[in-house]
């Protein structure tokens, strides 16, 4: 999952550096398509971008509980950081599903 994320992350790069092209508005239609995808995946990047940054904080407050006076608030860190990686790792997971197809078209029943 993470080598899919990290795919998804180069796409959504990738889209940024497009948009920010000076003839990117030549072409409206594309330029529309662009801007939908790279909306469509900022939401899974920041949710990549915030687990990162748990895993992170997971392994600092590792690292500092050798020392004794900081092993409580390291434990207590190290404990938040899990949870919130704990989180974000089912968030992606159902970020990462498949959308439907038809989620944007408009229906009346």
């Amino acid at each position: 999952m993470l080598d899919k994320l990290q795919a998804v992350a180069n796409r959504f790069e990738e889209l940024c550096a497009r948009s920010e092209q000076p003839d990117f508005y030549n072409d409206p239609k594309k330029a529309a398509a662009i801007l939908r995808e790279r909306n469509d995946l900022e939401p899974i990047i920041e949710a990549y971008h915030a687990y990162n940054q748990a895993v992170r904080d997971m392994e600092d407050a590792q690292e500092l509980m050798s020392d004794p006076e900081m092993k409580e608030l390291c434990q207590e860190t190290y404990q938040a950081a899990k949870e919130e990686k704990e989180r974000l790792f089912k968030e992606l997971q159902i970020l990462l599903l498949p959308k439907d197809p038809n989620d944007d078209k408009i229906v009346i029943v």
